[in-house]
């Protein structure tokens, strides 16, 4: 009888409630990452082609000059702060991509703060995952902006995830510098080593009044807070920017926003 007078106690004591009350908190709220994703419904989590067991800190990329990017950070032309804005995605219809193995689609921004800071929404209408190799070799974005040409090695993973930069201009940009097209990019290497190029496209508008010789690439580092200059050729006739033979290494570890500045 004194045993389950105490035991009644416990059940109803303060510990037992306050117990009860932050499970409840925890639940609703989505305090933990893998609760928020699921019951917060305040973020969405990434997309890493299908496999989501790729390594492309191993990938070999040969020997074309894929680290001769310089470096500007805030010690060097940056000036303001990041802006963790949505990418401003459309509606339009992504074909017959992979959009994430038959998860919903969303605007949501992504769970990851470091791809948030970019604007990724990893589950928009118009991102879309293709694997990249000898059957399936180019990936056209759904804005027809960014252009992937696998052209030997082993397959990889493409996710693109379109920005509009008006709507979503993502960290401060270089002093000087204009961002006029962008993407957030993330790339899953099945087996190194790869070649992949990137073709990014713009139009005569984006560079009325400007001179076309002044085009340049870059890519955001967001572990760093820098933008990175990628080695890149600009076809003024085609109307094309091109990075030959990509660090894949960098696009590897989270979506990596890649834009046009002028």
């Amino acid at each position: 009888m004194h045993l389950r007078a105490t035991l009644l106690k416990l059940a109803t004591g303060p510990l037992i409630s306050s117990l009860i009350a932050l499970v409840m908190v925890l639940a609703i709220t989505g305090y933990s990452s893998g609760w928020g994703r699921v019951y917060g419904a305040e973020c969405a989590e990434g997309i890493r082609g299908s496999s989501g067991s790729g390594d492309n800190s191993s990938s070999d990329n040969g020997s074309s000059g894929n680290n001769n990017m310089a470096v500007f950070g805030p010690g060097a032309l940056l000036a303001g702060s990041a802006a963790a804005s949505s990418n401003g995605n459309s509606s339009s219809d992504n074909g017959s991509s992979d959009n994430g193995g038959g998860s919903s689609i969303s605007d949501l921004p992504s769970c990851d703060p470091l791809e948030s800071i970019v604007g990724v929404q990893p589950r928009a209408s118009d991102t879309s995952t293709v694997e990249l190799g000898g059957g399936n070799p180019t990936l056209l974005s759904v804005d027809q902006v960014e252009l992937f040409q696998w052209t030997g090695g082993g397959d990889v993973f493409v996710t693109d995830d379109p920005v509009d930069p008006a709507q979503s201009p993502g960290p401060a940009m270089p002093l000087g510098l204009r961002q006029i097209r962008a993407s957030n990019v993330f790339m899953e290497v099945v087996n190194p080593p790869n070649n992949i190029n990137l073709t990014m496209r713009y139009t005569d508008a984006d560079v009325a009044g400007l001179s076309e010789g002044g085009l340049r690439l870059f890519l955001y580092d967001a572990v760093a807070g820098t933008w990175r200059e990628a080695p890149a050729t600009v076809d003024p006739v085609a109307n094309t920017v091109t990075w030959t033979n990509v660090d894949i290494s960098l696009f590897g570890s989270r979506f990596t926003r890649i834009a046009i500045f002028i």
